[in-house]
């Protein structure tokens, strides 16, 4: 093992994880190759020495300690195991990258791979879209039926973070015009797929990152001009998409009329009012006897359902003919969700998390782990990301990679992502 090449290893199941977490498919077969390779590379406790050292490490993992500790006075241990399995990764990849130094060169080809995976998701989506209205003679181009097997609100994340990457190499003094042309392309290509995708919180958080880099640069480096005409493509693309997209249209009028309008039926038939109902139910759950402790890891969906129930909420749940439930909301807040299982220091965990990425991406002047930490605060506001697997991985991953890189603002406004073929 000692002849072995274990950071070109490393790198190349970074570029494998990260190449895979957009497509969706076989997302653990990369985590489990790091395991392996964690294992086999030595140094064991070295690794763990960097591991229990690194305060931005220790949170995930200490996270997913409390879930396994809330395995103690939880009734349902089918389900708390379940989720166990879920989150596994908020302690595994802090644990395989501790010690791990990630450089320009390394975050640069990782970013790389990501990109290429939500360019070739994105591609599979729009064809598989074109050849269903060509053949079938069916609109597939929006929500749901266009996303396929990803839920639109998770790869909505994706692809914001993409488009912040992307933001980096286009603002960039030292990007070449080729560069800042191919950045623009993708931003533009990435941000049509999330207007298709339909997801009201996606498209407004997309909206807030953009406007938030580009305001971020014009305001440190003074070139106000290049700030107005990011923002002017912006409102001009959300003008485009509510004018000759009726879908997006009408999903941002059900939303503003939900939150302008009556909301008190019971079984409304707009998602954007079960989920208004869901966090109230939430906000009384955690605000009861379950502020402490909460009801422990695998009951938070008989918690929820019996409040449901109590509220007459039948938006956000369904029993069949049979009394088998087939749907159940969780509380659509990671911040929530993790109040009602963990109590108080759940809650205080998950918030820490973003708190201390925010902190630790703007003291270091890394800006990318700033502003992916604002990404994932503004969909954990919106959504329980880290109840599937596909929010956990992409937070798991990407939090510990971008705590772990050592590149400071000066490095990260030289990364290069993607370039157009030159003749």
């Amino acid at each position: 093992m000692k002849n072995l090449d274990h950071n070109r290893i490393r790198q190349y199941l970074l570029l494998l994880t990260a190449f895979m977490l957009p497509v969706g498919k076989l997302v653990p077969v990369p985590l489990i190759l790091l395991g392996v390779h964690w294992l086999v590379s030595g140094d064991l406790k070295g690794k763990w020495n960097s591991f229990r050292k690194d305060r931005l490490l220790l949170l995930p993992a200490v996270f997913y300690l409390l879930h396994a500790s809330g395995m103690l006075y939880t009734d349902n241990t089918a389900s708390g195991l379940f989720d166990l399995e879920v989150k596994s990764s908020l302690l595994l990849f802090p644990l395989f990258l501790a010690g791990t130094e990630i450089g320009k060169r390394e975050l640069e080809g990782v970013l790389k791979a990501y990109v290429l995976g939500c360019l070739t998701i994105s591609i599979c989506l729009l064809g598989m879209a074109e050849i269903d209205h060509f053949i079938l003679g069916e609109n597939h181009f929006f929500y749901e039926a266009f996303s396929r097997w990803h839920h639109p609100s998770y790869l909505a994340m994706y692809l914001g973070l993409a488009i912040t990457a992307l933001c980096f190499q286009l603002v960039s003094e030292y990007s070449t015009g080729n560069q800042k042309l191919s950045a623009l392309i993708m931003i533009l290509l990435f941000s049509v797929v999330v207007f298709l995708l339909s997801s009201k919180a996606g498209i407004l958080i997309t909206v807030i990152i953009w406007i938030s880099v580009f305001g971020f640069y014009t305001s440190k480096r003074k070139k106000y001009l290049l700030g107005v005409a990011g923002f002017v493509a912006m409102v001009a693309l959300a003008i485009i998409a509510w004018l000759y997209v009726p879908q997006v249209r009408q999903r941002i009028e059900a939303m503003t009329s939900v939150i302008t309008g009556d909301n008190t039926a019971n079984d409304p038939a707009e998602s954007n009012a079960v989920r208004l109902q869901v966090w109230k139910a939430a906000g009384e759950i955690v605000f009861g006897k379950e502020f402490l402790i909460g009801c422990g890891t695998g009951d938070v969906k008989e918690t929820l359902l019996a409040k449901y129930k109590e509220k007459g909420y039948t938006g956000a749940y369904e029993i069949d003919a049979e009394g088998k439930l087939v749907k159940l909301l969780n509380a659509h807040n990671q911040f929530l969700q993790s109040f009602i299982a963990l109590g108080i220091l759940g809650f205080l965990f998950s918030l820490g998390m973003i708190g201390e990425a925010l902190r630790a991406g703007w003291k270091r002047k890394n800006y990318l782990l700033f502003f992916f930490a604002l990404l994932v605060f503004l969909n954990f506001l919106t959504e329980s990301m880290l109840e599937r697997e596909a929010g956990v991985m992409f937070f798991g991953f990407f939090y510990v990679l971008l705590a772990r890189a050592n590149v400071l603002h000066e490095l990260t406004n030289k990364l290069r992502i993607c370039e157009l073929p030159t003749a």
